[in-house]
C-alpha cells in the first residue's frame, strides 16, 4: 500500500486508501464498472466515500500505525544518537578549551637586587576522570596550592597542570594574578578533534617575561600519546642587568611497575632530551644569560647498586642534554644526537646533597617498619620505589646570577583542629626549590 504522499484533497485521500497496488476493487467489479455508476449512487455503493475528511484521516493514521518499520530504522536512530552525543561532547570540550580571561594586574612587576625564590613542582593535576586510587582530590589540593604555596615563591614551574576539560587552571591563573604573578606561560590548548590534550606545563612569574617560546614533542608512547608534552621557555628579567633563561619540561613517562624501565620509553626520552638541547640552542645561544632547566624529567637518577652514584639513564640524559651525544647501538661507534653547540650542566640537587634526593615514591619508618610515605595519591605499584625524578639543572655562563639554598619541598599536609584533609602530601612528587641570587 502506498502511504508516502497525502495531498490535502478528499479524492486523493480516497484514492490512496481504496486502490492498493494489485488488489481487487470492490469484489469482482472492475475499475471501469465503478466509473459508470451515477454520481448520486456513490453513497450506497461506497458508503465511506461520503464520510467527512476527518474520518478519512483517522483511517489513514490507523494504517500508518500498523505499517511495520523499515529494517534500517533502528540503525538510523542509533547513528543519530551517537552523532548527537559526539557533537555535544565536542561542543562541551571546545568551550573548555578556551582559556578564561584574566583580571588586570593588581600589583606592579617585581624587581630584585638581592634574590628571588624559585620552585619546580609536578602538581599532579591530571584531566578529569583520571585517578590512581579512591580520589586525587584535585580541587582540594588546588585550593591548598593557591593559598599555601603560591605566596611563598616568585617564579614557579609546574608540570601536570592540565587544563583539558576543566577550569582548575583558569582558577589557578586568576588567583595567581591577584597575588602578583603578572606573567605566565602555558602549553597550547587543542580542540577536541585533535585527539590530544595540552602538555600540562605552566610557568608563573612575578618578574617580567621578556621573551617566550613553546616546543611540542612528537607524540609519545602509551598514554603519553594523548598529551602534547614539550618544553616551555621564558627569558625572565630579575632587574635591568640580570636575566635568566628558564625552561621546564615533562618528558616521556615509564609505565613499568616498581619504577622499571622500558627500552622504547627510554629511547623516546632520549630523543626528547635531544629536542630540548636543540630548543635551548635556538633560544639561548645568542647571549650569555644563565640557563635553568627544571621539571619532572622522568629519569630516576639513583644508581641501584653504587651508593650516591648515577644511574645509566641519568648519565645518558646529561650527555644528550649537553649536546655530546650517546652510543645507542653497541655495534655502531657513531654517537647519536651529537651537536656542535654544547653546554656544561650542573645538577644543583646533587651538588647540594652529594646524592640524588628522592622526589617520588619515598618511604618512612613507622613502628620500626618501612612503609610508603604517601599512599593516597601514588599508584600502589610505585610505593616505596624511592626515585629521583625531578631536577634543577644549571648552566652558569657568567657569575652574575647564582643558585643557592636548594631544598626538597615535601609539602606535607596535616589535619588541624578546624580542618580535616583527605591527603597527606600536596602531590605524589616532592618539589625542588632554590634561591636565585643576583
Amino acid at each position: 500500500m502506498v502511504l508516502a504522499h497525502f495531498p490535502n484533497t478528499r479524492a486523493s485521500v480516497e484514492d490512496t486508501l481504496l486502490y492498493p497496488e494489485g488488489a481487487p476493487l470492490l469484489g469482482n467489479e472492475s475499475q471501469e464498472s465503478l466509473l459508470l455508476h451515477p454520481p448520486n449512487t456513490h453513497s450506497s455503493i461506497l458508503p465511506f466515500l461520503s464520510r467527512p475528511c476527518s474520518q478519512a484521516r483517522q483511517l489513514q493514521k490507523r494504517c500508518l500505525l500498523t505499517t511495520p518499520p523499515h529494517p534500517l530504522y533502528g540503525c538510523k536512530v542509533a547513528v543519530l544518537i551517537v552523532f548527537g552525543s559526539v557533537l555535544s561532547l565536542a561542543v562541551f570540550l571546545s568551550l573548555y578549551s578556551i582559556p578564561a580571561p584574566l583580571p588586570a594586574p593588581l600589583l606592579p612587576d617585581k624587581v630584585t637586587n638581592t634574590s628571588a625564590r624559585f620552585l619546580t613542582l609536578n602538581i599532579f593535576m591530571r584531566p578529569p576522570g583520571i585517578k590512581n586510587n579512591f580520589s586525587d582530590y584535585k580541587s582540594e589540593r588546588l585550593d591548598y596550592i593557591i593559598h599555601s604555596i603560591l605566596p611563598r615563591y616568585d617564579i614557579i614551574a609546574m608540570q601536570e597542570a592540565f587544563a583539558f576539560a576543566n577550569h582548575r587552571m583558569d582558577t589557578l591563573l586568576q588567583q595567581a594574578r591577584s597575588l602578583g604573578f603578572n606573567y605566565y606561560l602555558t602549553t597550547p590548548h587543542h580542540p577536541p578533534w585533535a585527539f590530544t590534550v595540552d602538555g600540562g606545563l605552566l610557568l608563573l612569574s612575578r618578574f617580567p617575561i621578556r621573551q617566550s617560546n613553546v616546543l611540542e614533542f612528537p607524540r609519545g608512547l602509551h598514554s603519553d600519546w594523548l598529551a602534547s608534552k614539550g618544553v616551555l621557555h621564558a627569558l625572565v628579567e630579575l632587574n635591568a642587568t640580570r636575566h635568566m633563561h628558564l625552561y621546564t619540561s615533562h618528558t616521556q613517562a615509564s609505565y613499568i611497575k616498581k619504577g622499571g624501565l622500558d627500552p622504547q620509553d627510554t629511547l623516546m626520552r632520549y630523543s626528547q632530551f635531544h629536542l630540548i638541547h636543540q630548543f635551548i640552542k635556538n633560544t639561548a645561544s645568542n647571549d650569555a644569560h644563565p640557563i635553568l632547566l627544571a621539571g619532572d624529567l622522568n629519569v630516576n637518577a639513583i644508581d641501584p647498586v653504587v651508593p650516591n652514584g648515577n644511574s645509566t639513564a641519568y648519565n645518558a640524559m646529561m650527555v644528550i642534554l649537553s649536546g655530546r651525544g650517546v652510543q645507542t647501538d653497541p655495534a655502531v661507534p657513531t654517537l647519536t644526537w651529537e651537536e656542535d653547540w654544547q653546554l656544561e650542566w650542573r645538577d644543583k640537587g646533587y651538588e647540594t646533597f652529594h646524592a640524588h634526593p628522592v622526589t617520588f615514591g619515598d618511604v618512612k619508618i613507622v613502628n620500626n617498619r618501612t612503609v610508603a610515605a604517601e599512599k593516597v595519591l601514588t599508584n600502589t605499584d610505585q610505593w616505596k620505589t624511592q626515585q629521583s625524578l625531578d631536577r634543577l639543572l644549571w648552566v652558569e655562563r657568567n657569575a652574575l646570577l647564582q643558585v643557592q639554598n636548594v631544598k626538597v619541598q615535601k609539602f606535607h599536609v596535616r589535619n588541624t583542629t578546624t580542618t580535616t584533609v583527605h591527603f597527606t602530601q600536596i602531590s605524589d612528587h616532592y618539589g625542588m626549590s632554590c634561591d636565585l641570587h643576583v
